[in-house]
């Protein structure tokens, strides 16, 4: 049987009420004010010099990468501070730091290395991009080389693009407008608004293809859909605007009720799924989680039947609304999250729709056990999922169905919202 595609309903007042308090906190700040206080010793070097971390990598497992950052911004000046962007590839003859990044590909390059290309390279003046080659010398000394020539920081807009606030598609507001209140991520930040907060997404590296992404595709309930391109002086896209929601992610919903305990996911080869349990707490009721859950199932099966696959689903990628329900973001199928992927990424070949699956089934998981983020302790390889004894038997049994080894035997998105709506019924019988 399948149903209509659409976001879940609240079937009481009172899990309506449950679910809307938990997209509206009143406690525990989750975005940081700007011009905190002293900073812890390991995070100083990289917060007070260096801004809009990034790191991108191509090959799976990756073979090529690149840690991308921002130097001497002021943190309430989005057009200032001058970019790097350092490349780097495998090196097959000798144990290295650009290996280390490599097969940790969200953490980038370390410190040590940044701090050594800032100090050896002649970087070009804020606004633009200085762009270098690294490896790792036979003798362990670190070895720079500028590639090319300097360019404009931000995103080559498409020859013959009219901004205009007036452009349907491409609606924009200037960089230089912006005042940021808060910073949630390297790249991330709370704005203040003449008609209330936004969120900004820095795009300080690129290209257009994502934002061509985000503005073609159709206007949904279940996506936030960005509102504007942010532009700078020299008419280059500097990033998104976004509507904001005071929980911001579900990853730091989940995580700020359980003060960011520790979760980590081992092979199932280690450890029988069946004898694995979890003493968590349950602090969110099962209504409101199914419907959660089903808010994120309905997102994905729309997308597969645009064609499209999300690719980075996980829960730092979902927002939780002050309405109460879960909503999409970044889902251009232009980058991944290692930790989300299924053991067939491990090889070269295209996203599929049963990667994201494989996805999805952590991602009940995660709600259903109220974990934000964890570790996993072996990438591409299917982790047992610990359980507590409130999940529900028919919640085990479709997310171990949705991250199985095999990908032809994982059930369609489609199905899995099916399989969620049909046991939300009996649960409120």
């Amino acid at each position: 049987m399948s149903h209509k595609i659409e976001l879940a309903v609240f079937d009481t007042t009172a899990t309506a009420n449950e679910a809307i308090a938990l997209g509206n906190p009143t406690d525990h700040p989750i975005a940081t004010p700007l011009d905190p206080g002293p900073l812890s010793a390991p995070d100083e070097a990289r917060e007070r010099e260096y801004s809009s971390w990034a790191c991108t990598y191509r090959g799976s497992p990756p073979v090529v990468g690149a840690t991308q950052f921002v130097i001497g911004a002021d943190p309430h000046n989005f057009a200032s501070g001058a970019a790097f962007t350092i490349f780097y590839e495998r090196n097959l003859l000798q144990v290295c730091v650009e290996n280390d990044a490599l097969d940790d590909p969200e953490e980038g390059l370390p410190i040590s290395v940044v701090n050594a290309a800032v100090e050896q390279v002649q970087w070009e003046s804020s606004g633009l991009t200085t762009k270098v080659q690294f490896h790792t010398a036979a003798d362990g000394s670190y070895v720079f080389r500028t590639t090319t020539a300097s360019s404009h920081q931000g995103l080559d807009l498409e020859k013959g693009l009219v901004l205009s606030e007036s452009t349907p598609t491409f609606p924009h507001i200037d960089l230089s407008s912006l005042c940021p209140t808060h910073k949630v991520t390297d790249s991330i930040y709370v704005i203040k608004m003449s008609q209330g907060p936004a969120v900004f997404k820095r795009l300080d590296y690129g290209s257009m293809q994502e934002v061509n992404f985000f503005f073609d595709l159709a206007k949904v309930d279940f996506l936030l859909r960005p509102t504007h391109l942010v532009v700078d002086d020299r008419r280059r896209g500097r990033g998104l605007l976004l509507p904001y929601h005071r929980a911001l992610s579900l990853s730091l919903t989940l995580d700020r009720l359980h003060l960011a305990a520790k979760v980590v996911l081992s092979p199932a080869v280690a450890a029988p799924s069946d004898s694995s349990s979890s003493t968590r707490p349950t602090l969110i009721s099962l209504l409101v989680k199914t419907a959660w859950i089903a808010d994120v199932a309905a997102t994905v099966a729309w997308l597969h039947e645009q064609n499209v696959t999300w690719d980075d689903l996980k829960t730092s990628n979902i927002v939780v609304c002050e309405d109460g329900h879960c909503r999409g973001i970044d889902y251009a199928p232009f980058g991944t999250t290692v930790k989300w992927n299924p053991p067939e990424a491990a090889q070269p070949g295209p996203r599929t729709t049963a990667a994201d699956v494989f996805a999805l089934g952590l991602v009940i998981w995660a709600i259903c056990m109220e974990v934000g983020e964890f570790e996993r302790q072996q990438e591409y390889v299917c982790p047992v999922l610990v359980w507590n004894h409130a999940a529900p038997d028919w919640l085990r049994t479709l997310a171990a169905r949705c991250v199985q080894d095999e990908p032809e035997k994982r059930p369609r998105a489609l199905d899995v919202y099916d399989a969620i709506l049909t046991e939300r019924s009996r649960l409120k019988q």
